[in-house]
């Protein structure tokens, strides 16, 4: 697997996980888990995208268009596995905290 594609998995794996972290909705974590083929993967992952926009905690999901010129039936559940990876590594404390602040100075 190319390294751009694993950067690539950690970035989108990041925002889910700071998003289910920060709101406690763990849906989007759990629908990818279960994902049990290609097009389910795909479609929690459009799903993820119109639950989070613009979300203020994480940012907004965006999947490259390389990434989905990329994935395939061969290689799909690895990419799965390195999203939810990443998203279940949470943002260390300080850091979650930090950034929390952050953003609601800038919303005041």
């Amino acid at each position: 697997m190319e390294e751009h594609i694993v950067e690539v998995c950690e970035k989108i794996g990041d925002r889910i996980g700071k998003y289910s972290y920060f709101t406690n909705d763990k849906g989007v974590l759990f629908g990818l888990r279960n994902s049990k083929n290609l097009t389910e993967f795909l479609e929690n992952l459009n799903s993820a995208q119109f639950k989070m926009p613009n979300e203020k905690f994480s940012g907004r999901l965006e999947i490259p268009k390389e990434f989905l010129l990329s994935i395939d039936e061969r290689n799909w559940r690895q990419y799965k596995s390195l999203i939810t990876i990443f998203a279940k590594n949470p943002p260390p404390k300080k850091e979650a905290k930090d950034e929390h602040e952050e953003i609601k100075t800038r919303e005041d």
